[in-house]
């Protein structure tokens, strides 16, 4: 989890001794008892930091991925997470679902496409990820309330 152990056992040794010098039972019952509340704070921590940091690559990996075929469970499988709490995680993080965050962000990357360039609606849907023309142009529609050929006509007429 990246943290230092040799860290940890040196600033616990300053605080409680060092085990040898647990002289009775309870002496060194006292000092496992510390020593393992320690370890799980530290550990917890750790966990909390590492967490919000794959979450971080997570996001960053989707925004560089974007056009390739990109699934939850494949996410999961390469973050090593469970894609149930990835899901959560990505949710709580990105503020909404993952399917609902990518499909934003082809929609996004399309609309740049479709200001900037000449290609045809059906070439725009597959260079940002969309598997087929009708599933994208149902969901352009879905965010920005136009289709697509509209978008860009109206971009189109504004440039002239």
């Amino acid at each position: 989890m990246k943290g230092d152990p040799d860290l940890f056992m040196n600033r616990l040794q300053g605080e409680l001794g060092h085990l040898g010098e647990a002289c009775h039972n309870a002496a060194l019952k006292n000092y496992l008892r510390l020593l393992s509340f320690e370890a799980a704070s530290q550990l917890a921590e750790l966990r909390k930091l590492n967490e919000h940091n794959t979450i971080f690559q997570v996001i960053q990996y989707v925004d560089r991925e974007y056009r390739s075929k990109l699934q939850l469970q494949d996410l999961a499988r390469h973050f090593h997470m469970n894609a149930t709490y990835l899901g959560q995680l990505f949710k709580k993080h990105a503020g909404k679902p993952f399917k609902e965050y990518l499909n934003d962000k082809r929609i996004e990357e399309a609309k740049l496409l479709l200001k900037r360039s000449g290609m045809k609606v059906s070439e725009v849907a597959l260079h940002v990820g969309f598997p087929n023309a009708d599933y994208f142009i149902h969901k352009f529609k879905l965010t920005t309330g136009v289709l697509p050929s509209n978008y860009k006509n109206h971009v189109e007429s504004k440039q002239r």
